[in-house]
């Protein structure tokens, strides 16, 4: 039996140093490691992990991801998953703003298919909030800070309902993405 070659992968946690579920970044580190993931490297303290597996399946990889943080940290850790090359592409996408000033732009990083929720982002938009699909992810403008956004308080979680996703700042990722390339 041949043993395939390890990948590299970003596990995007939801969840993780908000709402009360503190987690430290080597306990983490080792909740990855307990579950055969190798060269594991968090990266700040909000719930991004590199990691090397050999499982190709990135459904499989997930599930075993929550299955297992869910059982060490006794809470529900939603996942999405990428690779550090699917991550780059996402932290280097141009967004056009339809002549919007954009002072803060967020990635909402998905599960699936990002047009699926196309008609709920679109009624969520205005002159502040713009929403750009582009493949697995959304694309958050914003023309201020996102305590600012009509939707701050509000939220736009209920249009993802039926998905699993984790929002990001577009400079996370081009840091994490730098750090995993370099």
């Amino acid at each position: 039996m041949t043993q395939r070659a390890a990948r590299r992968w970003v596990a995007l946690l939801r969840g993780i140093n908000v709402g009360g579920h503190r987690v430290k970044n080597d306990v983490l580190a080792a909740c990855f490691v307990s579950l055969g993931h190798t060269d594991v490297r968090p990266f700040l303290a909000s719930g991004n992990v590199a990691f090397s597996s050999s499982e190709a399946d990135p459904g499989r990889l997930t599930k075993g991801i929550e299955q297992g943080l869910s059982s060490q940290l006794d809470f529900e850790v939603p996942t999405v998953l990428r690779t550090v090359t699917e991550l780059a592409v996402a932290a280097d996408f141009e967004a056009a703003a339809g002549g919007m000033v954009v002072e803060s732009h967020y990635v909402i990083l998905l599960d699936g298919a990002a047009e699926r929720f196309a008609e709920g982002l679109a009624l969520l938009e205005s002159d502040f909030d713009r929403f750009v699909l582009n493949g697995n992810d959304v694309h958050w403008l914003l023309a201020g800070k996102m305590s600012e956004s009509p939707l701050f308080r509000r939220g736009i979680d209920h249009v993802f309902q039926n998905g699993r996703h984790t929002t990001r700042n577009v400079n996370t990722l081009r840091r994490l993405v730098a750090r995993e390339s370099g």
